[in-house]
Order: C-alpha cells, then sequence, then structure tokens
C-alpha cells in the first residue's frame, strides 16, 4: 500500500510541474503580445503560486511516508512470527501442552526460516525503487525559487529594460508601472537616432512628435552621449534630416539636468549612412527653446557636426556651452564658409575651453577661416591643443603664415600637443620654411617629435598623381623646425627634383642637415647645363642618400652622359648608403629632348656615348617635349636622324635598350614614318641590334 502511495505521489508532482510550466508560459506569451489585461496577468500568477504551494505539501507528505514505511513493515512481520508456534500448537490434536509442543517439536531455526520467506514475498510483490532522489530536472525551473521576476530588484529591473528603444518602453508602460518605467528611462546613457537602411528604426525616429522627443529628453537624466546617424540624402536640399529631433532631446535634457545640477559631461555625435536614401523629413524644423536661453554646460564634445545642423543656433533662442573642449566640422558639397558664417560663429565664439578642433576639408582657408571666428582677445584659443591635420596640397606659404598669426593672436602659443601634415609636393621651398616656422610658434616645445609629415592621398582612379616631390635644395634652409620639416617631407617622397639655379654646390659631408630620402624611386633634373662640381655633387647626393632610387630623368644629352659617368664613379665606390645596392639593379633613363635638340645636336653629338664608362642601364627612354620640326627638315629625314640617335645611345655597352616615348599625338604612327622605320631595320643586317614598333614607340634593343 505504501508503494503505490508513494508511486501515485510522484506522478502527481510531475502533473504539478507541468501545470506550474505551462502557467508560466502562458504568462510570457501575454506579455510579448501585450493583449492580455492586469487582472489576467495577476490571475495566472496567483495560480502558478497556488501551484507551488501544492508542489510543496505533497513533498512533505511523500517525505512522512517514508519516514513511516520501517515501522509499518517491520509490525506484521513480528506478529507473524510470534504466532507461528501457537498456531501449529493449536493444530496438532495429540493431547499435550503447549509447553510440550513450543519445546520438543519447534526447532529454533524455523521462525528464522518462516521470516525470511515473509521477507522475500515482500520484496518480490514490491517494485524496484531508484537508489537515489531527484532534485531537479533539467528545462525546469528550480522547485525551490521563485520566479525570475519576484527575484530581481526594482534597480536591475530598471537597468535590464534600460536597454529598450523608447518606443519599446512605452508599449511596456502598463506592465512595468510609473516609476519603473522613470526610472529604467533614467539610465539611459546612450541614444542613437538611426537614420540607416540597416537599423531599420529611421521612421521611428522620423515619426515621434517634437514634444516626446523634449519628454524623452527629460527622462533621460543620465544622458552622456547622443548620436545621429544620418541617410544619404535623395536630392541636395536644406532638408536636416532629424534635427528637430536631436534639438528637442538635447534641450529636454538641458532643462532636466539643471532641475537637479547634474554635472555629467555630454557628447554629441554625427555620422553617415551611405547605404540609404530619403525624400521626406518630418520633424526638420526644430522644436524652440524652452526655457530661453538653454544652459548646456554639460555639453563638452561635438563630433562631426555638418555645416546645415550648425544653424540650430541661428534665429532662435541662446545655446550656452562654456565648457565645449572639442568641436568638429563636416563640410559638405554646395556649402561655403562664406554661405554659414553666421551660424559657425555661433559655436567658434563660445570655445574658451576647446581644446580639439578639425574640419574635414583639403583646404587650409576654410580651416583658419574657423579658427579666425574665435574672439581675437589673446586668449579664446589658448587651451588649443590639437587642429587636425593640415593638407599643404594646392596651398600656399601665404595661407599657413595667416595660420600661424591667428592661432598666435587667439593666446595658442606652444600649446599644441601634435600637428600632422598633408602634402604630395615639398618643392616650394617658401611653403617648406613657414611650415617650420609655424610648427615652433605653436607647438609644446616637448611635442615637436610629435609633428609627422604624411603623404596625401588620392582616389583610386588617379593613381599617378600619387607621387610625392621634393626639392633636394631644400637641406640649405635655416631653422631647428624647418630642418625637422624637411626630414619629414624627404621620408615620403617619391621623387626628388632638381631646378638648379644660382645656389652653391649640394653638400653631404653632415648628414644631420642633409636629407636622407629612403622612399625615392626617381631622381629629376629640370635644367641645365651644370657645371662639372653640380654634377659630381648631384651624382654623390643620388648614390648615398637615395638607395631605392632607379629612375633618372635629364635635360639634354650633354647633361645625362656626364651624370650617368659621375654616377658610376660613386656607385663603382661602394661607399655611402645604397652604392652597393646601385650595382646591382640597372637604372632607367629619361632624356627630354625637343625635336629642335635632334636637329641641332645631330647623330655625330651622340657618338660620344660609346666613350664614356656608364652605369648598368637597363633603358634610355627619348621623350620629345616638342614634336614640332622645323620647317627646314623634311620628316622623313627626322625620323631617319632619330633612328640615327637610338643606335648611337645604344653603342655603349652598358645600354641595353634605347626606345622614343610615344612619338606622335594621334592614334598610330603615319605610314611615312613606318616606311622609313621598316627600311631601317632591314638595313641593320647582321648588327647586334634589332628595331621593333610597340604602341607608338621605336625601341632598338640588343640581340638575346
Amino acid at each position: 500500500m505504501e508503494l503505490l502511495l508513494r508511486s501515485r505521489a510522484a506522478a502527481l508532482e510531475e502533473d504539478i510541474r507541468q501545470l506550474q510550466m505551462d502557467i508560466e508560459m502562458s504568462c510570457g506569451a501575454s506579455r510579448r503580445d501585450g493583449g492580455a489585461s492586469g487582472d489576467a496577468l495577476r490571475s495566472l500568477t496567483a495560480a502558478s503560486v497556488h501551484a507551488s504551494a501544492a508542489e510543496s505539501s505533497l513533498r512533505e507528505m511523500v517525505g512522512a511516508l517514508t519516514t513511516r514505511a520501517p515501522a509499518a513493515s517491520d509490525g506484521p512481520q513480528l506478529t507473524n512470527d510470534a504466532a507461528s508456534p501457537a498456531a501449529a500448537a493449536a493444530g496438532g490434536g495429540d493431547g499435550e501442552s503447549a509447553d510440550e509442543t513450543d519445546v520438543d517439536d519447534a526447532s529454533p531455526e524455523e521462525p528464522i526460516a518462516e521470516a525470511a520467506a515473509a521477507d522475500s514475498d515482500l520484496s518480490a510483490a514490491a517494485s524496484p525503487q531508484p537508489s537515489y532522489r531527484i532534485k531537479h530536472r533539467s528545462g525546469l525551473p528550480p522547485p525551490d525559487q521563485p520566479l525570475a521576476r519576484l527575484r530581481l530588484s526594482a534597480d536591475e529591473l530598471a537597468s535590464v529594460f534600460g536597454f529598450d528603444h523608447p518606443w519599446e518602453l512605452t508599449r511596456r508602460l502598463p506592465f512595468l508601472g510609473k516609476a519603473l518605467f522613470t526610472q529604467a528611462a533614467a539610465n539611459y546613457t546612450h541614444l542613437h537616432i538611426d537614420g540607416s537602411a540597416e537599423g531599420g528604426v529611421r521612421q521611428l525616429w522620423e515619426r515621434m512628435p517634437l514634444e516626446t522627443a523634449y519628454k524623452w529628453g527629460q527622462r533621460a537624466i543620465h544622458l552622456t552621449h547622443l548620436r545621429l546617424t544620418i541617410p544619404r540624402r535623395y536630392t541636395y536640399d536644406e532638408s536636416c534630416w532629424c534635427r528637430g529631433t536631436w534639438v528637442s532631446i538635447i534641450e529636454g535634457n538641458a532643462a532636466a539636468r539643471k532641475a537637479i545640477s547634474e554635472e555629467q559631461e555630454e557628447v554629441l555625435s554625427f555620422d553617415d549612412d551611405h547605404d540609404s536614401r530619403f525624400r521626406h523629413d518630418t520633424s526638420a524644423d526644430p522644436l524652440p527653446p524652452f526655457p530661453s536661453p538653454v544652459d548646456l554646460s554639460q555639453l563638452e564634445e561635438v563630433h562631426r557636426m555638418p555645416y546645415k545642423y550648425a544653424a540650430v543656433r541661428t534665429g532662435r533662442g541662446v545655446w550656452h556651452t562654456p565648457r565645449l573642449r572639442v568641436l568638429t566640422f563636416k563640410r559638405e558639397l554646395g556649402y561655403d564658409l562664406e554661405d554659414m558664417e553666421g551660424s559657425l560663429r555661433r559655436w567658434m565664439e563660445a570655445c574658451e575651453h576647446l581644446e580639439n578642433f578639425d574640419v574635414n576639408t583639403t583646404l587650409l582657408s576654410v580651416k583658419q577661416g574657423l579658427l579666425s571666428m574665435a574672439p581675437k582677445d589673446g586668449k579664446s584659443l589658448s587651451r588649443l591643443q590639437s587642429i587636425g591635420p593640415i593638407d599643404l596640397r594646392w596651398q600656399s606659404s601665404t595661407y599657413v603664415a595667416e595660420l600661424r598669426e591667428t592661432l598666435f593672436s587667439r593666446g595658442c602659443s606652444h600649446h599644441l600637443r601634435e600637428l600632422h601634415i598633408q602634402t604630395d609636393d615639398a618643392s616650394d621651398k617658401e611653403l617648406v620654411r613657414e611650415v617650420g616656422r609655424l610648427a615652433e610658434a605653436v607647438m609644446q616645445p616637448q611635442a615637436l617629435d610629435q609633428l609627422t609629415v604624411i603623404k596625401a592621398s588620392y582616389p583610386l582612379d588617379d593613381e599617378p598623381q600619387r607621387r610625392s616631390k621634393m626639392d633636394i635644395r631644400a637641406d640649405h634652409m635655416d631653422g631647428g623646425q624647418v630642418q625637422r620639416v624637411v626630414r619629414g617631407f624627404a621620408a615620403i617622397a617619391d621623387e626628388v627634383t632638381y631646378s638648379g639655379d644660382a645656389t652653391p654646390a649640394i653638400s653631404i659631408a653632415d648628414p644631420t642637415t642633409f636629407p636622407i630620402f629612403p622612399r625615392a624611386h626617381t631622381f629629376r633634373c629640370a635644367a641645365g647645363p651644370f657645371t662639372q662640381e653640380t654634377l659630381d655633387s648631384l651624382a654623390k647626393a643620388v648614390a648615398k642618400q637615395m638607395p631605392k632610387c632607379r629612375h633618372i630623368r635629364l635635360r639634354g644629352p650633354d647633361d645625362a652622359v656626364y651624370f650617368l659617368e659621375a654616377l658610376k664613379g660613386q656607385l663603382g665606390s661602394g661607399q655611402g648608403g645604397g652604392g652597393d645596392e646601385g650595382v646591382s639593379e640597372k637604372l632607367t633613363v629619361t632624356m627630354d629632348i625637343s625635336a629642335l635638340d635632334i636637329v641641332e645636336y645631330g647623330i655625330d653629338g651622340l657618338q660620344k656615348w660609346a666613350n664614356h664608362d656608364l652605369p648598368a642601364i637597363q633603358e634610355v627612354t627619348i621623350d620629345p617635349a616638342d614634336l614640332t620640326v622645323p620647317d627646314s627638315v623634311w620628316q622623313d629625314d627626322f625620323d631617319g636622324w632619330l633612328v640615327g640617335v637610338l643606335v648611337a645611345i645604344i653603342g655603349n655597352p652598358a645600354v641595353s635598350e634605347a626606345a622614343t616615348s610615344s612619338f606622335t599625338d594621334g592614334p598610330a604612327l603615319s605610314g611615312s614614318a613606318v616606311s622609313v622605320f621598316c627600311a631601317a631595320a632591314r638595313a641593320f643586317g647582321d648588327a647586334p641590334y634589332v628595331m621593333r614598333i610597340q604602341d607608338k614607340r621605336v625601341i632598338v634593343e640588343r640581340r638575346s
């Protein structure tokens, strides 16, 4: 009987647990759907509590049965064992007394055997029981713990629901209650007004009324970061996506912070999403501030604000931003500095604590113009530490000088901790000198090592313009900071030039003052003729200071052959940087020669190439700077002379190939030119070189 009771109790306990699971699943589904009333949820909760109580009572009953089970089984067994001799005596019928029967007929082993037989019968009748007790089944809540929502405190629940979007939190207001709803909204530290295609909530932000956005700003009392992701505009119009929404939030938050004297800093940032478009902006007009003026003392950082959005401080209430430390703007197409001067000036005039400033533009005049909007009182930019990168492309030394004067007159003297220069051309010596003066005037002395020079980037379809150029004569500039700038430019230069004027001979006696060009692969002489002293100095500079230089571009055949001969002497000496490396790889040489030079110089003038000791040259290319043949010369005669020039160049054993660059501006060579070149090729006969025409180029090369 006891075994049967325990079996039925176990089955009943399992049914109660299943009932509890069904109740909790119903509660969860009702909360997700939002369709159940508060009374229904309370009824389900009460049913779950009663089921838990019933389960506890059932476990107590089973425990009581387990405790009483040994006593119930031993009693009947002892009774049967004691009655066995008497029953045997009563059924004997031989007239002997009971005492005699007990002593003479009953052996001592009989009661023990009968008891063992009885135990065996009971064991066979009972079902097998496990040697353990189940405390918990996986997938089911612990039986001795209440529901999860009853175990969490109000602060913990507010932290959990503080991750919901505002509209999600509003939908849960009936279940959370006003107190928990307000506490969860107050836990907002980051709000993201997401207009991206990936976010999927753009329209929800667009439809939010401005009054509602203002209230959410008041609720989010601990807000530290308001971020706006702007979708790509469908057309370039005057609309500003969700401008009213973020303005309402930030002004509502300012009003709430002022009421409780909250001092936590706040960050406002903007970024773009290039995958989405929109046609309409339902909240472009900002909500008028209330009260006015608006105290934004907690606003300390504004990142990448578009020019259009900066206009929120124009034509409406006053914003006080006395603690603004970081201010960066994003310049947009179609909006010039003059168009937005009034809007931007409101931001720059209240920058007494400005530390970091930047605007994404390649125009140095725009950055200088924005900084000049700060009050010229000798202290408005006294805390400035960074002004972002300075792009020197298409700039003159005048803009750099104006920037230096703007910063210095507003208190930025030896305050910058860093200065980043972007450029692709350092051939303007005066521009380089002004950059050095700027660094010396505005950078902290201990931070001068943070002055960096990087090569300016270009679009992928503008690869040829990625070559960075520098004049080799920059080493003669004076000033410590100027030399530091020169070394920075030299480190990124791809092409080193020498225009040649009344400059002293280049000296490399002091390696600390002469720039080293670790990346330069081209050396270009843009003038001539040169004295032998200048040629020797240039050759020494290429051999010792340009270890990767493999291309030489010269003007005129005389300067070319003398410079190459001097370079052979430097490369062959094996001294200095790149000497040994230069011998192992062949050079390529380009000569800028006009058609008139070829006519006047003649073939005989190039015969000297064969008599000079030149370094190993893979190819010499003649680049006609002017293809106009003099009127006194027939075109066929000129074409023949051109072939003779190539043959004279390849006559030097150090030259493997001589060629012209694109020989015509037209789509192909003329028929007469092709006839002349083919006739010359046939005339070579058994000569050690051959001629071919490829891509409008005439090439003479040695036989393999």
